[in-house]
């Protein structure tokens, strides 16, 4: 909050709803929305653990992870409506911005030099954590 009201930082990267209930706004004239912030979570487990459950329940578990990822990206949609509400309530001169698919293109390749890294510095696991991450957004944009 303090950086972005002394100008130290001209932006920040965060899900609506946190925009929204750390008053981020309060120091922002314009939010913009370039597509790529659906907030998620993530369900881990101990490998031996998973490993050591029979097959019918790991496909429970996996069921359950699937029903709830659904749910959740569904709530979050609605939170991100009502936090924009919340937003324009308290602040109505705030404006928000939603970039169109051709002015997203640069934020994607720009992103190709951070992926590139990440895969040096973390080899065959962080590039199939990066694949299973992207796999999981494209799947979440299709909800």
């Amino acid at each position: 909050f303090g950086a972005l009201q002394t100008g130290m930082i001209q932006g920040q990267e965060n899900p609506m709803f946190y925009i929204e209930s750390n008053k981020l706004y309060e120091v922002s004239a314009v939010i913009t929305d370039i597509g790529h912030n659906i907030f998620t979570t993530a369900v881990m487990a101990n490998k031996d653990f998973y490993d050591g459950l029979s097959d019918a329940d790991q496909a429970l578990v996996q069921q359950a992870i699937a029903e709830a990822t659904d749910y959740i990206l569904d709530y979050q949609q609605g939170l991100e409506a009502e936090s924009m509400a919340k937003i324009q309530a308290a602040k109505p001169e705030v404006r928000f911005v939603s970039l169109p698919e051709d002015q997203r293109v640069a934020f994607r390749e720009a992103s190709a030099a951070v992926k590139a890294k990440f895969v040096e510095m973390t080899g065959d696991s962080g590039q199939a954590i990066l694949a299973q991450m992207e796999a999981d957004l494209q799947d979440a944009k299709g909800k």
